[in-house]
């Protein structure tokens, strides 16, 4: 078929992944992959491709796909993002130039991915859109800046610094700080409610 070589290599490496870096590098080969088609032979590769992965799964391989949410989930939830985007007839490139630089890497789309598999955030033609309240999604934010060592500035208190604005662009909304510290008005520590779901994302 048209895709085979294509569909075999992804398969193969989701077959042989041992930890997040692999996961990260078969999403990476796939989006080097679909830069060569055209929108209606993307449409047609994600078609095949998803049948591909059934084929195997009930072939004995691919024994974590969709069972392992951070892995093969991860996967299947960027093909679908991918194809919603297709069909919604914005190009990917326009999407992701919504995204800041910063937010664009593999690594924090993985993060992204698993987010939108634990039903915190969507995404779709328009961009990421956070489902639960503005103080969660500065947890998030403060979180991801770290894992992704976004910034080494401090404040006066000898707390990394977040850039906001990174965040509000990538989601559309404003005032992430203010939300966090009307939160530290009356709490010691920044845990808002709902919190231990978005620590499920760094796990």
């Amino acid at each position: 078929m048209k895709y085979n070589q294509y569909c075999s290599a992804i398969i193969s490496k989701l077959n042989k992944w041992r930890n997040n870096d692999e996961i990260w590098e078969v999403i990476e080969l796939f989006h080097k992959q679909i830069q060569r088609f055209s929108t209606k032979e993307k449409i047609e590769y994600i078609t095949e491709l998803r049948f591909q992965m059934n084929l195997d799964v009930q072939q004995g391989g691919l024994n974590i796909y969709g069972n392992t949410p951070e892995f093969g989930g991860v996967f299947k939830e960027e093909i679908n993002r991918i194809e919603l985007t297709l069909k919604s007839g914005t190009s990917i490139e326009s999407t992701e130039k919504q995204i800041p630089k910063e937010l664009d890497s593999t690594k924090a789309k993985l993060f992204f991915e698993k987010a939108i598999s634990l039903n915190l955030m969507t995404v779709d033609g328009n961009g990421y859109k956070w489902l639960k309240t503005k103080q969660l999604l500065a947890y998030f934010a403060m979180m991801l800046s770290s894992h992704l060592n976004l910034s080494t500035k401090l404040d006066k208190e000898g707390n990394i610094t977040i850039n906001w604005i990174l965040f509000e662009h990538a989601f559309g909304t404003s005032k992430l700080k203010g939300a966090k510290h009307d939160w530290l008005k009356y709490n010691t520590k920044f845990t808002p409610n709902g919190f231990e779901k978005v620590d499920e994302v760094f796990k």
